[in-house]
């Protein structure tokens, strides 16, 4: 899982022709590996057999649970920036 995240690249792009503004790019990669890796680190965290390795699976939980928030948090600011963005310029 680990390596997982270690090779996924986040993209970012910039917007228009502003030097110092950048966008999203696509994060449907970003997501399912999200989706995957909650899936995993759930599993692994009610198994039986977690308990030399609980700290490290606690510290997954609240890490992927922080960086999903602040993915919809982002998406969320870049929509209204976009919209704003189209009824300004």
């Amino acid at each position: 899982m680990e390596d997982s995240w270690k090779t996924l690249e986040f993209m970012v792009l910039p917007f228009k022709d502003y030097n110092d503004v950048f966008i999203l790019g696509g994060t449907d990669d970003v997501q399912v590996n999200l989706d995957e890796s909650n899936i995993n680190i759930q599993t692994i965290a009610s198994s039986r057999h977690v308990g030399p390795i609980k700290p490290r699976v606690d510290e997954w939980v609240k890490q992927l649970e922080l960086f999903g928030k602040t993915l919809v948090s982002s998406t969320e600011i870049e929509l209204v920036f976009l919209g704003v963005v189209s009824v300004v310029f």
